[in-house]
């Protein structure tokens, strides 16, 4: 009255204009609440989401909810944004002056309408119109005459069908003021009712669940529970799914099925980024098997080779989370023990499974021989059944990754193209994408670049489809190394950062660790070195604490490949021995041969061009072989700088243009770049009569180096660039050329690379 009252005197003075204004949309308001928080920073979305949902949108409502968290210092700024503890959030109060103003019009209402609005305080989301007339026990014509008054009011809203509460706090207000007896009453009325109403298939199951649960039929209550967590689980929403099952927990009456959704919860904590949980969940529900083992195996009885099945892939999920914790004694143990129990139970799906887990975990720790034979051990066994494609898939693609490893590139892409039709026959999705990305990995080796790349993109949609958190980080590892390669670095870092992130949440050591071994390759393209070996350092470190051998093996070629750029030819070719020798006791054939070519490179830096030409034939003709082409382009461009240094210039004119061929169509920009730059020399010390072809070639390596941001090999290359001007007789073009690379291996950090190129500078000077 007073707020009228103080308009009408306004509007008399001409002084007042009305503007409507609307529930604010989410974006709207956080952008309300950043306005008002000094310093001016955005809002944590969780903060952000609860305070619009809680006031629905109103401005008015924002601002007081946010003045409440402040008075109680339940909100601060932390890593440049401004966050609330969960605990004030759960407990975000009702405005007063709203909250009064909601109870006046409470009182104002009839003791019909009140009944209305009591059974619509226990309805989630949409009030059906015709659920709350049996529930309501009123006449259809008496039920819409108070509704049209509540909706009048404000405290409901009309839609299609029925009614929406205003506010959320709203309908808490009328639903805490019934007694516990009553809202028992009236959740178990409306579960009834919703039950009669609905067929199986159509039935919100989720509503359901709450109101038996609720209404205290805890057998009821659990049995639908159980049917929403199906459903959010066949929708991948597995944070939901988690949610129902361990609701359901609470209210399982018996031993078995407490052991099913302890389980389950593993299964659905591990999906959800939470691997300790998961064990957790595992340990508890394999306390509650082992009481029982002794009776399971002794019974022959077809209901127990079905508990004992059970059992057996409760070991298996054991196994699994051990595994990619870096725990692959245990995880062994598990697998093996899942096998026998298999076997006893005769499960051959479930036998296959277990082969294949155990060849997975000896693959982790670089057993190939041993991962290799439980492979082909699952493969001969579903060859015998036409039902058991799902473990012949996975166990193609193990025998796949393992002659990839081998360096049997061709025959690891036709097991995956042999896989595809049966996998595409089981229809699983997160099977598809494991699929997919292995061929992804084969075509990189191959150096079909767009084809990796399509799969990748492939494999990553199918994992987010199905909230494959661990699986999808793995795929974004491995298109983020890929697009560094071919030059795209921004998005590549983003994918790598995003991968790290995953591996960390899911708990996956391997991953994490391959990760910073990619990011560290990034740093290196971007001729960030310092950072770089700190990465690679960081890399070797976990490797070696963890017994990982292959990425161990990877560190140190890293490593080494550092200490030769900055002209430290000693220290890099340890590295590179220590290396080789990593790769050579894993059976890795790629980063073997990877290994020898940097070997080769380190050779040649030495003053020893004829071991170096003898290393990089021997590495290129295996590359070959295996068509490795990326090592074979590599190889190739050694072999050119080592024929150069023996002045066989016409046979390093021959090997590096066979290089550049390679490269075309496979988007290696990095490779080609150094290519070009080696034609460059090549055709620069053939004499003044190549002059012209010398320097297109280092324009060309100019060109790419400084189109992907490469900004350490660009400075090398207007190194080399200028010794070619100077000797065509444009000292000034040359110093230009040597003053742009003194900048970047300034700006770099470089102080071997900057001392060699100032020495070039005075001879121009002198």
């Amino acid at each position: 009255q007073n707020l009228a009252r103080l308009r009408e005197e306004i509007e008399l003075e001409d002084r007042f204009g009305l503007i409507p204004v609307g529930p604010f949309e989410q974006v709207e308001s956080a952008a309300l609440l950043q306005s008002m928080l000094v310093p001016d920073a955005p809002l944590a979305k969780t903060l952000a989401t609860a305070l619009h949902e809680r006031s629905n949108g109103v401005p008015l409502l924002l601002v007081q909810l946010l003045g409440s968290l402040w008075s109680r210092n339940a909100i601060r700024m932390e890593a440049g944004e401004w966050i609330a503890d969960s605990e004030g959030l759960a407990d975000l109060p009702v405005p007063e002056a709203a909250r009064s103003h909601f109870l006046q019009l409470l009182e104002e209402l009839t003791a019909p309408q009140r009944r209305v609005l009591d059974v619509a305080s226990v309805m989630t989301g949409l009030i059906d119109f015709e659920v709350l007339l049996e529930a309501s026990g009123i006449d259809e014509f008496e039920l819409d005459s108070h509704a049209r008054i509540l909706v009048r009011n404000g405290i409901l809203q009309e839609e299609q069908g029925g009614y929406r509460w205003g506010h959320s706090w709203e309908q808490e207000i009328v639903r805490n003021e019934l007694t516990q007896p009553m809202r028992r009453r009236l959740n178990l009325r409306l579960g009834k009712i919703l039950e009669q109403r609905f067929s199986a298939e159509d039935a919100p199951v989720q509503a359901i669940a709450e109101h038996f649960s609720l209404g205290g039929d805890q057998e009821k209550g659990r049995s639908w529970l159980l049917k929403a967590a199906d459903l959010a689980e066949a929708a991948w929403a597995h944070d939901r799914a988690l949610e129902l099952c361990e609701r359901a927990l609470t209210l399982a009456q018996d031993d078995d099925e407490r052991r099913e959704l302890l389980g389950r919860i593993g299964d659905l904590r591990l999906s959800t980024g939470d691997p300790e949980g998961g064990r957790q969940a595992f340990t508890q529900a394999m306390g509650m098997w082992t009481a029982i083992e002794g009776r399971l195996l002794s019974d022959q009885s077809e209901e127990f080779d079905e508990e004992l099945g059970r059992y057996t892939k409760l070991v298996q999920r054991i196994g699994e989370a051990q595994m990619h914790a870096g725990e692959y004694a245990d995880a062994l143990a598990n697998f093996q023990k899942a096998y026998t129990l298999a076997e006893a139970s005769r499960l051959p799906e479930l036998m296959a499974m277990s082969l294949c887990r155990q060849g997975a975990v000896h693959a982790f720790a670089d057993n190939l021989p041993s991962a290799k034979q439980a492979y082909e051990s699952a493969s001969t066994l579903c060859s015998n059944s036409d039902d058991l494609d799902y473990p012949h898939v996975v166990a193609l693609v193990g025998l796949s990754s393992i002659d990839r490893r081998m360096g049997l590139l061709e025959s690891a892409l036709s097991r995956c193209n042999e896989a595809i039709p049966r996998a595409e026959k089981v229809d699983n999705p997160m099977q598809l994408a494991g699929l997919w990305g292995q061929r992804g990995t084969l075509f990189q080796n191959l150096g079909q670049t767009e084809e990796a790349i399509t799969a990748y993109e492939k494999s990553r949609s199918l994992r987010e489809d199905c909230g494959d958190r661990r699986g999808l980080a793995i795929t974004m590892m491995n298109l983020g190394r890929i697009l560094v390669n071919v030059g795209d670095v921004q998005r590549g870092q983003e994918e790598l950062e995003r991968a790290l992130e995953l591996f960390r949440e899911t708990g996956d050591l391997q991953g994490r660790v391959l990760t910073l071994g990619n990011l560290g390759s990034l740093r290196f393209h971007r001729g960030d070195h310092s950072s770089a070996r700190e990465i690679f350092i960081e890399y070797l470190e976990l490797s070696r604490s963890h017994s990982l051998k292959r990425p161990e093996a990877d560190a140190l070629i890293s490593l080494g490949i550092l200490e030769l750029e900055r002209h430290h030819i000693e220290e890099a070719t340890d590295f590179f021995q220590q290396g080789l020798e990593g790769f050579r006791q894993v059976g890795d054939l790629q980063g073997t041969l990877h290994a020898q070519v940097q070997e080769a490179r380190a050779a040649g830096r030495s003053g020893n061009p004829d071991l170096a030409l003898k290393l990089a034939r021997e590495a290129g003709k295996e590359a070959r072989e295996a068509k490795g082409i990326p090592i074979l382009v590599e190889s190739l461009r050694i072999q050119a700088e080592a024929l150069r240094d023996l002045r066989k210039l016409d046979d390093a004119l021959g090997q590096i243009d066979e290089a550049l061929e390679l490269c075309k169509g496979q988007r290696l920009p990095y490779a080609e770049g150094c290519c070009w730059r080696t034609l460059g020399k090549v055709q620069r010390d053939r004499g003044f009569e190549w002059a012209d072809r010398a320097g297109i070639a280092f324009e060309k390596a100019e060109k790419i180096f400084e189109s992907h941001g490469a900004r350490h090999a660009l400075a090398v290359t207007r190194r080399e660039f200028a010794s070619f001007l100077l000797m065509v007789e444009e000292p000034e073009l040359a110093t230009e050329q040597l003053e742009s690379a003194l900048s970047i291996f300034d700006e770099l950090d470089c102080p071997e690379e900057k001392q060699l190129t100032i020495k070039i500078r005075a001879e121009i000077e002198n």
